[in-house]
């Protein structure tokens, strides 16, 4: 499956040391890990990636109005987090 690597990380299979935040709501949830390319130490070249928990969401293209709230919840949990 296409996609399985980012099940993987959903269900704690991997990366699960990397993951710096996470909410496990199924509709407004996220996984918070620093980017597979980051060397661990240099902070100016870090940034994060979110994986969203609400299945069918394959890229950004697929937000509309109604994930408003899961975005707005990566935005204030993400900030707090890290």
């Amino acid at each position: 499956m296409y996609f399985q690597w980012v099940y993987n990380i959903l269900n704690h299979e991997k990366e699960s040391r990397r993951i710096v935040f996470e909410n496990k709501d199924p509709q407004t949830g996220f996984v918070l890990l620093p980017d597979l390319k980051w060397d661990g130490n240099t902070s100016e070249n870090l940034y994060l990636v979110a994986i969203v928990h609400p299945k069918g969401i394959k890229s950004i293209r697929d937000f509309t109005a109604e994930h408003i709230p899961l975005l707005e919840n990566i935005l204030l949990k993400g900030l707090v987090s890290w």
